[in-house]
């Protein structure tokens, strides 16, 4: 049963639950477009405090556009405490609450997800998230599955049965050496549907944001790409199993075989 302080802490926010009109518009455009960029913002204050310091994450989710200027359409907000991000040794660790919502002059609540505090020991203890809507329906499960040599995130369904599931190696250059080596090499994961045994739909790819930026910042870019059978709902978990593999893997550039 979802936590009574993840519903206090949004009620109490600023930001507000979406009208049908502009949950009905960002809903279209997220589901007519098949590629998108989650971008997160950089947090210099950590750079600054060797990483004793870190604000709250925030992520940009843009509609990847060849031809045309490239438009945020959401937002994804990260809610923790100062206590944890500073005490948890690991971001992996820490709890937080998070939410996606439309990029408008008053951003407005789409969906909203919670992670809570895990330290991760082989196969016990894996950290899970789970997502809601905008009037806290549950829609499914993010689950991390412990392997020694891969990247493993497995979505689950309202039921509890896995749909699909992320997965790459860890045996990469762009992994193993980040941040040193990961403009040359991205970490490249592969979006299984676990109904079809497994066939891979799509692809996240995490790119470099410049030698400059890997190397004294924690801001890292992600393509991730839907195929046209995936609906909004699962879309949505997807592209929260993406800020959940930058906490596991790349918040603190110190990649860890667990």
């Amino acid at each position: 049963m979802r936590k009574s302080s993840v519903r206090n802490t949004y009620l109490s926010s600023t930001i507000n639950k979406a009208s049908k009109t502009s949950r009905d518009r960002a809903k279209q455009k997220y589901e007519t477009h098949e590629r998108y960029i989650i971008e997160q913002e950089p947090d210099w204050a950590e750079t600054l405090t060797c990483g004793i310091y870190s604000k709250e994450n925030r992520y940009k989710i843009i509609i990847h556009e060849v031809v045309k200027q490239q438009k945020q359409l959401m937002g994804v907000y990260e809610k923790s405490t100062r206590c944890s991000r500073i005490c948890c040794c690991f971001p992996r660790w820490r709890a937080y609450n998070g939410a996606i919502f439309t990029e408008d002059s008053e951003p407005e609540l789409m969906y909203s997800y919670e992670k809570s505090f895990s330290i991760p020991c082989l196969g016990c203890c894996r950290p899970e998230i789970r997502v809601y809507d905008h009037d806290e329906t549950y829609l499914g499960m993010i689950r991390n599955k412990f392997s020694c040599f891969k990247m493993i995130m497995e979505i689950l369904d309202v039921n509890g049965n896995p749909i699909y599931e992320i997965s790459g190696t860890k045996c990469t250059l762009g992994f193993c050496f980040e941040p040193l080596c990961s403009t040359c090499s991205p970490v490249s994961y592969d979006i299984k549907d676990l109904r079809k045994d497994g066939v891979v739909l799509s692809k996240v790819v995490k790119h470099s944001t410049g030698c400059g930026m890997e190397c004294t910042t924690n801001a890292d870019r992600y393509y991730l790409d839907f195929s046209s059978v995936m609906t909004y709902e699962e879309r949505v978990c997807l592209t929260v199993a993406v800020h959940e593999i930058d906490m596991l893997w790349f918040e603190k550039k110190v990649p860890l075989m667990c």
